[in-house]
């Protein structure tokens, strides 16, 4: 196989695993688009950006499968945000928010999402900026790049305090599509 056909191979890869991951999102398309090919159900929030007074429009969901989650969910949210500059040049975010049951359960699902999508990065950038008190948050950053759009997929949470292990963590997934 060619190099093209390698990254074009790796492309639609990562097109089903971001898929499967923003349950069954086709995350690429228009925010619209992506509603509408989905099984959930979404309400649609209208806000003004207070410093541009530019308007924002979100998608929002929950939802408590997400089959390449494996620990137990105990809430789980998905939205799509796109500001209205962002219309014409074809760029949105996707979100999702998942409540584990403990610390233990969100660094095992935490690995196996990064561990899945690592081999399709360009580009990793690691943050762990500490917050005295509440613990270190961990930010990761994965740029996916090919010739139609640049992705940035973003993991993050929290290293809670000893104490704090055995309470409910969330794990935060965030895709930015940009298109070329």
């Amino acid at each position: 196989m060619s190099l093209v056909g390698n990254v074009i191979f790796a492309q639609g890869d990562s097109e089903k695993d971001f898929q499967k991951l923003f349950v069954g999102l086709n995350v690429d398309r228009s925010p619209e688009e992506i509603i509408l090919g989905s099984n959930l159900k979404f309400e649609k929030i209208t806000r003004t950006q207070e410093i541009t007074g530019e308007t924002i429009t979100i998608y929002h969901s929950k939802y408590d499968k997400n089959v390449m989650i494996k620990s137990k969910i105990l809430d789980a949210e998905v939205w799509i945000e796109q500001q209205d500059f962002e219309k014409d040049l074809g760029r949105h975010t996707v979100s999702q928010r998942i409540a584990f049951p403990n610390y233990e359960a969100l660094i095992v699902e935490y690995n196996n999402v990064f561990n899945k999508f690592e081999p399709y990065a360009s580009n990793i950038m690691g943050e762990s900026p500490e917050n005295e008190s509440e613990g270190k948050d961990i930010q990761t950053t994965l740029t996916i790049k090919d010739d139609v759009a640049v992705r940035y997929f973003n993991l993050s949470y929290r290293i809670p305090k000893k104490e704090h292990q055995a309470k409910t963590q969330y794990l935060l997934i965030s895709y930015r599509y940009r298109r070329w």
